[in-house]
């Protein structure tokens, strides 16, 4: 058909051709801009979401040093209970805490801890608006894996402090049943094995493996966190007994990579 026309009306055809590839062109090359652009916003609010993320996992990692100092102690004062709910006549009475600020306790906590003020604002609100959709998968694993181990610190904690208060009861030297007997061995059973899980599974030295293959060596801002905790604590008078351990950072030896 082309043969049939002129030189001219091939001409005009060739050109409309090329416009039409021109356009094409184009056309393609604005939607990959414009994908570029969205992809390079998505990359930065991932980025800042992560920083956030970070962060927080930071202060969590400090309130979970914080918790640990007190492993002995605890382990101590599980065999004491051990002990006392071993005798089938009475509970021996159990001593003092392991605060020693000097202060009279009306009611002393048998199973005295720290809270897990566990932060996780940073984490839902990513979650929420859906920016850490521009990280690796790996890495999202990582990072969720890290969340869900803090909220089960926090769940532990919740748990050791119901635990403790149906334990209160061996500040007397009372009598107990045999049924009473078995749920107080119940509420030292949870004590126990989440103090296990908090001294393996979730101790800051595994926690802060998981940091490492994200990349973050955390040594300098942990040391600072653990010297404002320690300001904090002396600030409000609170000492602790020769059975609680120093805070120890688990980055420690490690240079910080950002």
């Amino acid at each position: 058909m082309l043969q049939k026309l002129s030189e001219g009306q091939r001409r005009t055809i060739a050109h409309w051709a090329m416009e039409f590839v021109v356009v094409v062109a184009g056309v393609l090359l604005a939607l990959w801009l414009q994908e570029m652009v969205a992809r390079a916003g998505q990359r930065e609010a991932a980025k800042a979401a992560e920083d956030a993320i970070h962060a927080e996992y930071d202060y969590n990692l400090t309130v979970l040093l914080a918790m640990n100092v007190l492993v002995d102690c605890q382990s101590t004062r599980l065999k004491e209970i051990e002990a006392a709910l071993a005798n089938p006549k009475s509970a021996k009475s159990i001593g003092e805490d392991y605060f020693d600020d000097g202060k009279q306790r009306a009611y002393p906590g048998i199973y005295t801890t720290f809270d897990a003020d566990i932060a996780d604002m940073a984490w839902q609100s990513a979650q929420a608006n859906g920016t850490l959709s521009g990280i690796a998968q790996d890495r999202y694993r990582i990072l969720a894996g890290l969340h869900d181990n803090f909220q089960a610190i926090e769940r532990a904690t919740g748990e050791d402090a119901d635990a403790a208060r149906d334990l209160q009861v061996l500040r007397y030297n009372l009598p107990l049943s045999a049924d009473r007997r078995g749920e107080l061995l119940g509420s030292m059973s949870i004590l126990s094995q989440n103090l296990h899980s908090r001294a393996t599974r979730f101790a800051p030295s595994a926690i802060a493996q998981e940091f490492k293959r994200v990349g973050w060596n955390d040594k300098a801002e942990i040391d600072k966190r653990i010297a404002e905790w320690k300001s904090g604590m002396k600030s409000f008078g609170v000492t602790l007994k020769a059975c609680a351990k120093p805070v120890e950072n688990p980055f420690a030896a490690q240079p910080r990579h950002s």
